[in-house]
């Protein structure tokens, strides 16, 4: 069960598993979108429909309100002609009132023609007169022609109470103001009224056919002409006109889905801007639906194909994806870990990358310690396995050019870290290199090397110029940096030509480094500020000759005499301050240390002697100087004088000094040693060659001899006896007093009672 759950787990998180489904998902797509995009079609269709209606209205609004425009201005004319005006005036059927409607009758005929207005009808109620195109004569007259076209069944009476009746600039939609027809039609109306002739009532026709032709356009879409409060004024459908339909409250523009007769419409309107009417349109959903129809299944038969091609393409896809991961895994194998396949190359592509990165830094810092192996090897002029030609090749050296060398390393009276020497010594020269490097960046090739305490910066420069300048700006600018907590020494060399010249900056510079370090101080210097060749000439080397004889002769007033005059030899020189005669006495140090190395042959005396003079170059104070120096003296001569005359001399001081301190329980050779300022093996080796027995033998037989006197004398236990005589307990006193006597200190004191 546990196998199964792990193999289920295993197949769930495999990447080719999840890539199938993602081409499922990519496939799916298309169907999602026809699902979704098929909730929002009636939407869809009901905005496009609403869009044509609109661009449909507005053509109709843009040619009815011209016509309604025309009529207004069609009346303007009439009203302002002044043989109009004349007939207004005029009572009765008189000559002047039929002249003057003639000639009213021309310019109207002539207005009409020039001006594409409609028909236009104008009646003077009182004189019972009608102006209708080319006629101006009775009414009854012009009744008779319209019974011969019109048969709406209006009598004459009717007829002319209808055309005289007051109007105050209203649009009416009616065939009874016409003579040639009985369709509707939209007749602007409006009266004058005049105290001479009464009331002059004028009707100018404007036609029906512009939405009667723009109906025809429309397959299945109903126009109509509303008033301002919604009711149906005129419809056409077809050309033909529809009569009573219920419609919804006018929307100014908005489209409104209605149901007439079972069938579903789009209701759009807009208003008129020269009347209160307005003008909408009803367009069938199902013509638009056909329409789409076709569409439709040829977006589906697409999406089917679209699956097919899909699902053969993700398959070939997939296989030519997941090739390349099924070769990776085969060359990793089973033991790559567990997880997906991604996964598993991850880890081994991280663990791989890892490794090279650590290979990588490895190797870098081999090459880097193998090039500064080199070039300290260069610097001190060791011997070298490559020679400088390949050496310059395999670590990238440039042979030409300019170098120095700068030195930086801890002052004396530097701080001492919690974490010990090594760590804080680490720490400066990681703290240094970062600033010192900072400052020299782009001003020349910067090499970094370490040799034990000292921090070397090899500098190579293309031209001479101007290098001192920069180079000891950033060296200054170290010591500076770290005078406080951690200060340090900076030396820097002259600059030299070719990288030939590196052990004479070497040279240089640990001169320098030399010099400060006996001088005293921190801070920079240049090696080229040290001059050496002022030392004293051949009276001081003279000294430090004898100085030396002396010590191996043992002869204490000849060393002290040489030291003396050293020191006078200061005082007469006036050019050499107390930092440089501390220097110069190096080679006195050194002639004292050579001469008590040939005649002590002692390792660890020669290093403790070594010490002592390392010690004596930090003194400040020349009488303390001197007064050291001849101590070490005296010492050194007194030694010799007991190792070549009469043991006697050494002998009773050891045996002086044991006498007064055997009941020390710490006293041994080393501590012997320490007081005759003698090394431990010496003592040993001297007291044996001159006494014939070993001391540590000589220090047990004065202690037990110490014992059997003080046994005989008081009566004590053993407890308290080996602690009288330098034991630190019983078992050790009783185990020397049993070597020496050859019975236990209880036997042997028992014998004697």
């Amino acid at each position: 069960m546990k196998r199964q759950s792990e193999k289920w787990k295993r197949w769930k998180n495999s990447v080719a598993v999840h890539w199938v489904a993602s081409y499922l998902l990519i496939l799916l797509i298309p169907i999602f979108t026809t699902l979704f995009s098929s909730r929002h079609v009636g939407k869809i269709m009901v905005a496009e429909i609403e869009k044509a209606n609109q661009a449909v209205l507005s053509s109709l609004k843009a040619d009815m309100d011209q016509q309604l425009e025309n009529a207004h201005a069609a009346f303007s004319f009439i009203f302002q002609n002044g043989n109009f005006s004349n007939t207004t005036r005029r009572r009765g059927d008189s000559l002047d009132f039929r002249t003057d409607g003639a000639a009213f009758m021309k310019a109207l005929q002539a207005y009409c023609s020039s001006t594409d207005t409609g028909e236009v009808l104008v009646y003077w109620t009182e004189n019972d007169y009608l102006l209708l195109g080319g006629s101006f004569t009775k009414s009854a007259q012009l009744f008779g022609a319209r019974q011969m076209h019109v048969s709406d069944g209006l009598t004459q009476a009717e007829w002319l109470s209808l055309l005289g009746e007051s109007y105050n600039n209203q649009f009416l939609i009616s065939p009874a103001f016409s003579i040639r027809s009985s369709k509707n039609s939209i007749v602007y109306a409006h009266s004058v009224e005049n105290r001479a002739c009464g009331r002059v009532n004028v009707f100018v026709h404007i036609p029906l056919s512009a939405i009667q032709e723009i109906s025809k356009r429309l397959e299945g879409s109903i126009l109509l002409l509303l008033d301002g409060n919604g009711a149906v004024l005129t419809a056409a459908y077809g050309g033909r006109e529809i009569p009573d339909l219920e419609l919804p409250v006018l929307s100014g523009g908005e489209a409104q889905r209605i149901s007439l007769d079972g069938e579903s419409y789009i209701f759009t309107d807009i208003p008129s801007n020269q009347s209160s009417w307005s003008y909408a349109i009803l367009a069938p959903e199902k013509v638009f639906w056909e329409s789409s129809r076709y569409a439709a299944y040829l977006n589906l038969l697409g999406i089917a194909v679209a699956l097919l091609l899909g699902g053969l393409v993700s398959f070939a896809l997939f296989r030519y994806n997941y090739r390349p991961v099924e070769i990776l895994l085969h060359m990793l194998g089973k033991g790559s870990g567990s997880g997906n396949e991604f996964e598993r190359i991850m880890k081994s592509y991280s663990l791989l990358r890892e490794e090279n990165r650590n290979m990588k830094g490895a190797l870098e810092e081999q090459l880097q310690r193998s090039r500064e192996s080199y070039l300290l090897a260069r610097l001190k002029g060791r011997r070298r396995l490559l020679d400088n030609q390949d050496a310059n090749a395999r670590f990238d050296l440039q042979a030409d050019g300019y170098f120095t060398l700068i030195a930086f390393s801890p002052a004396e009276n530097g701080s001492k870290e919690e974490n010990g020497p090594a760590d804080s010594l680490d720490l400066l020269f990681f703290a240094v290199d970062n600033v010192f490097s900072e400052l020299m960046q782009g001003a020349c090739e910067l090499t970094r090397m370490e040799d034990g305490e000292v921090l070397f910066y090899l500098l190579r420069y293309r031209s001479p110029e101007g290098w001192k300048e920069r180079c000891g700006e950033a060296a200054q600018r170290v010591v500076e940096i770290f005078s406080g907590h951690s200060p340090v020494n900076a030396a820097v060399s002259p600059l030299r030509e070719g990288l030939d010249s590196l052990p004479l900056l070497y040279r240089d510079t640990m001169d320098a480094m030399e010099y400060r370090s006996i001088a005293g101080g921190s801070g920079l210097l240049w090696a080229q500020e040290v001059q050496l060749q002022e030392l004293p000439g051949p009276d001081w080397r003279s000294d430090n000759q004898l100085l030396s004889e002396a010590l191996r002769s043992g002869d204490a007033a000849a060393a002290t005499a040489a030291v003396n005059r050293i020191f006078e030899n200061y005082h007469s020189s006036t050019s050499v301050s107390f930092s440089m005669f501390r220097l110069l006495l190096v080679e006195s140090y050194t002639a004292i240390a050579e001469a008590f190395s040939s005649i002590s042959g002692d390792s660890e005396q020669c290093l403790r002697l070594t010490k002592q003079l390392e010690q004596l170059l930090s003194c400040s104070q020349e009488s303390l100087l001197q007064q050291q120096l001849l101590q070490i003296v005296e010492r050194i001569c007194r030694q010799q004088s007991e190792r070549e005359g009469p043991p006697d001399a050494l002998i009773q001081r050891i045996e002086d000094y044991v006498q007064k301190n055997y009941m020390d329980s710490n006293l041994n050779i080393s501590t012997i040693a320490d007081a005759m300022q003698l090394t431990p093996s010496y003592l040993s080796r001297t007291f044996r060659a001159k006494t014939g027995e070993g001391l540590l033998d000589r220090l047990n037989a004065i202690r037990i001899a110490h014992a059997k006197e003080i046994m005989r004398t008081r009566n004590i236990s053993q407890e308290q006896l080996c602690g009288m005589v330098g034991y630190a307990n019983v078992r050790t006193f009783r185990r020397a007093f049993s070597r020496a006597e050859g019975v236990t200190p209880g036997k042997y004191f028992s014998g004697e009672d």
